[in-house]
């Protein structure tokens, strides 16, 4: 029989419970240790005993062994440890906000996964919420992990499902956010919506420019709609993946690296398994400090709006890779249904602004430039 505790808000704070490990087996891109099959019950720790939100302002330790039931919202402005093999499920007012010096430590490994999941999914550690099978999880069960302040959050092996109630994210960044890194993650069943412009599964938005602050490395999308949002300048790791592990076919819906805005910085896109998306004109002209924009081979490009295009000039240098496809956000041929209209659109001449080349004795070469302005 299940065991649930009840704790008062100071202890779920000041206390750390160490009971046996919880493991889950998670398909991951490369071979790795077999884990341990998940318990089919574990003890349930209420963070929010009397439903009301919790800030933790003291360090504190979330341990193996237990289930987080996180049913209000979680406002992190100390250390909140978690530790490899926790699993946290969370309802639709459940979310996490790290603000000021407040730090989010969740650090799994290989073999135990740290879980973020739905107070549904009795995959993980069994029936929590003890309705039977009356409920199963779904997109949008919880809000989103928001890192507003902190340094160095940090989530390693961990998988973060069925969350976007909160702006359609699963993690979104501020201003204040941008010091983290994310490694092994797998984001999959994120609620989306095609009437909010935010809506990303990752928004890291123009705040995640620099890859030395901002570490984004070895992580999975799939099941979702756009995966990722990061500003133009941010050099995105090839090591991360764009569809299931364990099904290639299983992909996203809108699948592709979104990208807005920057300061200039010298940037690589070598990412050839999803299209880069620019929703703004990318300039490289002028006459500022020298700026190198690196494509590899058969990168595709896609540009949002007939205003849109791409330029370089005499201090900013595009070097090609061959096979580099410069296109509408409308053309499928190429890196694939970005818009996830199915057929109903089609590229056309003019879609985008086309590629403007300030820069004396130069050419463009090995590349295709396909339904630019004429």
């Amino acid at each position: 029989m299940k065991r649930k505790i009840r704790v008062a808000m100071w202890s779920v704070l000041s206390l750390a419970l160490v009971f046996v490990s919880c493991k889950k087996n998670n398909p991951e891109p490369e071979p790795e240790p077999t884990p341990t099959p998940t318990p089919t019950n574990c003890n349930v720790v209420e963070v929010n005993p009397t439903g009301i939100a919790v800030t933790i302002s003291t360090p504190t330790t979330w341990t193996a062994g237990n289930v987080y039931a996180v049913t209000s919202k979680v406002t992190v402005t100390s250390v909140l440890t978690i530790e490899a093999g926790a699993i946290i499920k969370l309802d639709v007012s459940g979310g996490f906000e790290v603000i000021n010096s407040g730090k989010i430590s969740a650090n799994g490994t290989s073999s135990q996964h740290i879980t973020f999941t739905s107070i549904k999914d009795d995959t993980y550690c069994g029936d929590s919420n003890g309705d039977g099978t009356a409920t199963g999880p779904l997109k949008g069960d919880w809000q989103n992990i928001y890192l507003n302040g902190g340094t160095n959050n940090s989530f390693a092996y961990c998988d973060i499902l069925y969350s976007g109630r909160s702006d359609y994210n699963a993690v979104e960044i501020s201003v204040a956010g941008p010091i983290f890194t994310f490694d092994h993650c797998t984001f999959a069943h994120t609620l989306s919506s095609n009437s909010s412009s935010g809506a990303y599964v990752f928004h890291g938005g123009s705040y995640m420019s620099d890859p030395s602050v901002s570490v984004f490395t070895n992580n999975v999308f799939y099941d979702n709609d756009r995966p990722l949002y990061c500003s133009f300048d941010y050099t995105v790791n090839t090591n991360n993946s764009f569809h299931n592990p364990a099904n290639v076919n299983q992909k996203n819906t809108r699948n592709g690296i979104f990208m807005w805005g920057g300061i200039g910085a010298s940037v690589s896109y070598n990412v050839s398994e999803v299209p880069y998306v620019f929703m703004t004109d990318f300039s490289g002209g002028g006459s500022a400090a020298v700026r190198n924009v690196n494509i590899g081979n058969n990168v595709v490009l896609k540009f949002m709006s007939s205003s849109w295009g791409i330029s370089r000039g005499t201090n900013n240098h595009i070097n090609l890779g061959s096979g580099v496809v410069f296109t509408s956000y409308k053309d499928d041929a190429n890196g694939g249904d970005t818009n996830g209209d199915g057929n109903s659109s089609n590229p056309a001449v003019g879609d985008w602004n086309g590629f403007w080349d300030y820069a004396s004795n130069s050419y463009v070469s090995g590349s295709y430039i396909l339904y630019a302005a004429n």
